[in-house]
């Protein structure tokens, strides 16, 4: 019998009790996503976010804690035992008050945008301590050697707030990540891709977000990365870099996220990751339009074949927390409908 993880990898509510659930009523949740809410059971996820957990569900308890950066370089074959970085495009929105973020300040370039950012990077920072190559849907920093500083991943920087989520840490070495992110910003202002982005109408490149390195007070680097067979068929489905490399190590298919679930094809374990900020119509996004189409093209498929029996269990990670539901939750009509998104705060 099938499972079906779904993780929503870009919804995040504030931290306080009160304004999440404040939040999560404003936002609303859709047909498939409210009775998942209502039926099934919630419990906090792994201490490191869904990464950690699907990392565990895949029989790799091993890598929770690992740097994300060194994760998903396995994806490629990267040399992973070294200091590694992920650089995420982002957009900064300007406002009265200075520059922020919004629902959509994550960019998901091409392949051909992410080539020419790292060769015309690597030239104009030649005598620096980071080279760029693209990974995936992101693009992998190798260097600076900064263990033991504090950063922030895109998603949550959103939330968290522009000036709170930079690099922290002791020393010198926050700093000159800080440093670093000002230069290129200034960099990217007359930079090529950024150039024919404009021309397009599209959102330009604000800066490279530097995250997923080692963290702690004296992270060692990981070792050699092993690889391990699936001991079941498992099929990843998504663009997030970490993603892949974790699908590679352990043993699981990785393929590009599909229109729609029933567009992918079946195996005994199916992940998802999704994105809200890719989902929805152009300019004319929402957060809340972005939740239905993600309610239509993944949650109410995935929740259909856990009704008629095909599929086991059916669990979504969002904001922090773990929803499962089983095919005997929904006969659980004592439960009040209602709640809603207030189930993940």
């Amino acid at each position: 019998m099938r499972e079906i993880v779904i993780v929503i990898a870009d919804l995040y509510l504030p931290r306080e009790a009160d304004e999440a659930r404040a939040a999560a009523g404003a936002l609303g949740a859709p047909a498939a996503l409210a009775q998942l809410l209502r039926f099934g059971t919630c419990t906090p996820g792994a201490p490191g976010g869904w990464r950690d957990w699907l990392a565990r569900w895949l029989g790799r308890a091993d890598l929770a804690g690992v740097p994300v950066a060194n994760v998903a370089a396995a994806g490629s074959g990267v040399r992973e035992d070294a200091a590694l970085w992920l650089a995420t495009p982002m957009h900064w929105v300007a406002g009265l008050n200075g520059v922020h973020l919004d629902g959509r300040a994550i960019l998901r370039l091409a392949d051909a945008e992410l080539a020419s950012l790292a060769a015309d990077f690597n030239a104009a920072f030649r005598h620096s301590a980071v080279a760029l190559q693209p990974l995936g849907a992101e693009l992998l920093a190798h260097g600076p050697d900064a263990a033991g500083i504090r950063t922030v991943e895109p998603a949550r920087a959103w939330l968290a707030g522009l000036a709170e989520s930079l690099p922290a840490g002791p020393g010198a070495t926050a700093g000159a990540l800080r440093r670093l992110g000002s230069e290129v910003e200034m960099w990217l202002r007359d930079q090529a891709v950024n150039r024919a982005r404009a021309a397009r109408g599209e959102r330009t490149v604000s800066a490279l977000w530097f995250w997923g390195g080692p963290s702690g007070p004296a992270a060692p680097l990981p070792p050699r990365l092993h690889e391990s067979p699936a001991p079941v068929p498992t099929l990843a489905l998504g663009a997030d870099a970490y993603l892949a490399g974790l699908a590679r190590l352990t043993g699981a298919q990785a393929r590009p996220l599909p229109e729609t679930l029933e567009a992918g094809a079946a195996a005994a374990r199916t992940v998802l990751v999704i994105e809200l900020a890719a989902l929805g119509a152009g300019e004319g996004w929402s957060l809340a339009g972005a939740l239905l189409e993600a309610d239509r093209r993944y949650i109410a498929p995935a929740l259909a074949a856990l009704q008629r029996g095909a599929a086991a269990t059916l669990t979504v990670l969002a904001n922090d927390r773990v929803v499962v539901m089983r095919s005997g939750h929904r006969l659980r009509l004592w439960r009040r409908p209602g709640a809603g998104l207030a189930v993940l705060a």
